[in-house]
């Protein structure tokens, strides 16, 4: 077989940086949230942040659909219904 083939202690190490990755993933969320949640769209789009509606509304929509996932994440929420994360961030990441 062909390529690089991990043995035991690569894939432990390489689970364990992926669980820290995500923690910190999700504790960046909600500190994020913790402002965006307090501004609403109404805040984004006053002084100092000025946005126009419209992209307030997508930026708020967003980082609840993130927030959701961290609520999920530490147990706070459960996700009854399948919904797309992935695809409702796309416009946000821009192409990434």
């Amino acid at each position: 077989m062909a390529g690089h083939q991990p043995d035991a202690d690569e894939l432990n190490r390489n689970v364990a940086a992926d669980a820290v990755g995500l923690r910190d993933a999700m504790l960046a969320i909600l500190k994020r949230w913790s402002l965006i949640g307090k501004l609403g769209e109404a805040g984004l789009a006053a002084p100092p942040y000025n946005m126009d509606p419209d992209t307030a509304h997508d930026l708020f929509e967003a980082a609840n659909h993130m927030q959701t996932v961290t609520a999920v994440y530490y147990g706070e929420a459960a996700q009854p219904d399948p919904f797309d994360f992935d695809d409702s961030l796309a416009e946000v990441r821009g192409g990434q």
